[in-house]
């Protein structure tokens, strides 16, 4: 028999046994459905709030009435985004390992405002894992779809149901969306990272190309241009904009810089430091501007030069004129390019890189596209797949529209230098380039540089451009001296049992050796 003591603390010990089990369980049923309790906020106002995140990660809402940052979230959480439904979407990272490195995937989270219940919606594999703070990111189609916006990486959309990237195309119906404007919608809101480099055109002397420069700007209906903050050209690199954002309600734009968010109530002013934060979010209204379908908040060209302006993103160039007061978007079939999609002959190339005026002939430009390779390995084919040119165009806009004298599609190594060969007054184009396949096995594959060709772009007699290379026989002589040099690299190595090039170059090789051979000799 026990006593009442023994049975009373053998009661009280099932007791705490039970409770630990419950308390075991309601835990776990919170983790993926939690609530939490948000000071001030008010549900009524859900979309009169600026949504952005804490450098360190965490959701926050700030009132542009009572100027108070009020806290939502405190986890590793980003790129808030609320829809007019008042649900608010984010992305929330695992916190990195020992070394330093995110290694699981970000999960797609909602809060509430209603019932202050956040929930996870589901896990993102197409997203990388290391949380992408230079980034924007918008939520579209009800959550259904995610966008990045990255001036360095590019522009992906994301469809969250299937977890799968979308092609680039499809991004330009969802810009009017989430392009800012000012309350008319008349007035557009640009976050410009301009940056000309490239190395193609090697008489730098011949072209003048826009400044270096970093920016948020914004244009108006009749193409007026607003400076709102800037960074000088040697500072781009050191200091970052972390997105912007115009609120409707409180006629105040917001810019996240250096991790910092500041309010604007109009361009010049010096901005009103609001306290730590990125990634800004406002609910508002779409613009119905022409341009409002241009990717403004990843804008890398916006270039006054003479009488227009020109637009430029990864895929599309566009130009206002001054004069007539009308913005044209350049398509495919002005540059005689392939369109990249037949849906959208606007969307022109993989990536445009460099934009830069033709000094000898008015109103024409150069301009130049890299390829879209999105890749992480530091092997060679890696290499020759990022320095391929996707695009190289001479074009001119003159009083009868566009024209497009010549252009050049997938070229390996291309190399453009500008001489006045005849003495004459008018410039040719001197175009190397290489004609390896790029496809040999092991080391031989990047002996492949050294078949170089060349093409000599002139005016004819009409004034239009095309090759000729029949005129400049000297030229010629030069080229096959240099290709009769390679072969007989090719042939020393052969007797010592190596292979210098491969089958396939070196039928290239011949087949070059014979056309400078024709050439120079006719």
């Amino acid at each position: 028999m026990y006593s009442r003591r023994e049975v009373f603390f053998c009661l009280l010990w099932k007791i705490l046994i039970l409770f630990v089990v419950c308390l075991l369980f309601i835990s776990s049923s919170w983790a993926c459905t939690r609530k939490t309790k948000v000071g001030n906020f008010d549900s009524s106002k859900v979309l009169e709030y600026v949504y952005l995140a804490h450098p360190d990660g965490g959701i926050r809402a700030y009132s542009s009435q009572n100027k108070e940052i009020i806290v939502i979230t405190e986890a590793l959480d980003y790129h808030p985004g609320m829809l007019k439904s008042g649900l608010l979407y984010f992305l929330r990272y695992a916190k990195a390992d020992q070394d330093g490195k995110h290694t699981s995937p970000a999960s797609l989270m909602t809060w509430n405002s209603q019932d202050n219940k956040i929930q996870k919606i589901k896990t993102i594999n197409s997203l990388p894992f290391t949380p992408e703070l230079k980034s924007q990111i918008f939520f579209l189609d009800e959550g259904k779809k995610l966008l990045l916006l990255s001036h360095s990486k590019g522009n992906q959309l994301i469809n969250l149901e299937s977890d799968t990237m979308m092609p680039d195309s499809t991004i330009k119906k969802y810009l009017p969306e989430i392009n800012y404007s000012t309350n008319d919608g008349q007035e557009l809101f640009v976050n410009l990272f301009q940056y000309p480099y490239q190395n193609v055109i090697k008489s730098k002397e011949s072209i003048e190309a826009p400044p270096s420069r970093s920016a948020i700007l914004s244009i108006n209906k009749d193409f007026s241009i607003k400076v709102w903050d800037e960074t000088s050209s040697k500072e781009m690199f050191e200091h970052y904009y972390y997105g912007c954002a115009f609120d409707q309600q409180s006629h105040l734009l917001f810019i996240s810089k250096d991790s910092k968010l500041y309010s604007y109530s109009k361009a010049g002013d010096s901005g009103f430091l609001i306290g730590e934060g990125i990634h800004p979010f406002v609910v508002h209204q779409s613009s119905t501007q022409d341009f409002a379908s241009f990717p403004l908040l990843t804008a890398s060209i916006l270039w006054e030069d003479q009488a227009r302006i020109f637009l430029g993103a990864e895929n599309y160039l566009s130009y206002f004129d001054l004069k007539t007061e009308s913005y044209t978007p350049f398509q495919a079939r002005d540059f005689n390019l392939t369109p990249k999609d037949i849906e959208d002959p606007a969307f022109l190339f993989n990536r445009l890189t460099y934009l830069a005026r033709f000094k000898e002939l008015p109103s024409s430009y150069w301009l130049v596209s890299a390829n879209k390779e999105k890749l992480i390995q530091n092997d060679e084919a890696s290499t020759l797949k990022r320095d391929q040119v996707d695009a190289l165009v001479f074009f001119s806009i003159l009083e009868r529209g566009i024209v497009g004298h010549w252009q050049s599609s997938g070229q390996m190594y291309p190399e453009i230098w500008i001489e006045d060969l005849d003495n004459d007054g008018h410039a040719e184009f001197l175009n190397y380039y290489c004609l390896s396949s790029f496809k040999c096995p092991g080391e031989i594959l990047l002996n492949g540089r050294y078949l170089v060709w060349l093409d000599i772009i002139g005016q004819n007699a009409e004034g239009n451009y095309e090759r000729k290379n029949e005129a400049y026989p000297a030229l010629y002589r030069e080229l096959w001296e240099r290709l009769d040099l390679v072969k007989k690299e090719h042939e020393a190595s052969e007797r010592n049992q190596e292979a210098f090039l491969c089958d396939e170059d070196l039928q290239s090789l011949n087949n070059m050796l014979n056309e400078s051979h024709r050439i120079a000799t006719q």
